[in-house]
């Protein structure tokens, strides 16, 4: 390739993998679709089993905002696994010889092709999930207003609400102290970010089963940092326990510009992996 990476290349790929992956984006926003209905209708349909109707319109209310509170939680946690653990995804489009062969023959840079497969895992399944949420949402809408005598609401409308519009926006308690709103969202952000590159980096390095052994791979290192903190030496009590007002803000840019250093390594990483894939590869990792 005369470019490592060129645009009007890296359009027609991206329109090649679009076109290719059309079926898994399909049954991804059908079985959302499906499931978070399920999901967001069985508590209206168990309300209305108990004889929610039978009760004042104040109480009726009050009680479906409950449940709005608990449907709003499940659609935020679903995206976030979308965007994150879904990234461990990108590249179960190679677990067959034919499928490498396909694939790594494609007339594009390895960056180009990284990058389309990132954003299939990222961009392209986040459209499934909005477009599943938005069709789950609308159908919990009209069942929750026939079930329940015209009280209703919006899961949609309630994740906003929860995101941007909350008591105090500006401020965070941490213990005594009050940290400013964008420090939190910030934090929040990077460990956003963290959890997608690990997936990624991990979804690089299995061959078969990504999702799997990234959650397995999760959990051992979450055992044993929990373990070496536990028995080893106590890092957090360290960390956390000396922050106070004066100097809070030094740990949390120490420790955001460490987790993005991380971060960087971790998507640098995947990308050198997926560089040295091989078209024959009889084991269970892509790493030689």
């Amino acid at each position: 390739m005369k470019k490592a990476f060129d645009l009007h290349r890296f359009g027609l790929l991206m329109k090649w993998e679009t076109l290719t992956e059309k079926k898994d984006y399909i049954r991804c926003t059908i079985g959302l679709a499906i499931a978070l209905t399920f999901l967001f209708c069985i508590p209206i349909l168990n309300m209305k089993m108990q004889g929610i109707n039978s009760y004042p319109l104040g109480d009726r209310e009050a009680s479906f905002l409950f449940q709005l509170d608990q449907m709003s939680g499940m659609a935020m946690f679903t995206i976030f696994m979308s965007l994150t653990i879904g990234a461990s995804f990108i590249f179960n489009n190679m677990q067959t010889k034919q499928q490498r062969i396909a694939y790594l023959m494609m007339p594009a840079t390895n960056l180009e092709k990284f990058l389309a497969r990132y954003l299939h895992v990222s961009i392209g399944y986040m459209v499934c999930v909005a477009v599943a949420l938005v069709f789950a949402d609308l159908m919990q809408f009209i069942f929750t207003k026939i079930m329940l005598d015209g009280v209703g609401g919006s899961v949609i409308a309630k994740m906003y609400d929860d995101i941007f519009t909350s008591e105090d926006p500006s401020t965070f308690r941490f213990g005594d102290m009050r940290i400013l709103g964008w420090y939190v969202e910030a934090m929040v952000i990077t460990i956003f970010v963290a959890t997608n590159a690990f997936c990624t980096f991990c979804g690089t390095i299995y061959r078969r089963q990504a999702w799997l052994f990234t959650f397995c791979t999760a959990f051992v290192l979450w055992f044993l940092l929990i373990f070496i903190n536990t028995n080893v030496y106590d890092f957090a009590t360290l960390i956390f326990g000396n922050i106070n007002e004066d100097n809070w803000k030094v740990y949390f840019w120490i420790i955001l510009i460490l987790m993005w250093v991380v971060n960087a390594a971790l998507y640098w990483g995947s990308y050198k992996i997926f560089s040295r894939m091989q078209v024959i590869n009889n084991k269970w990792l892509n790493i030689y």
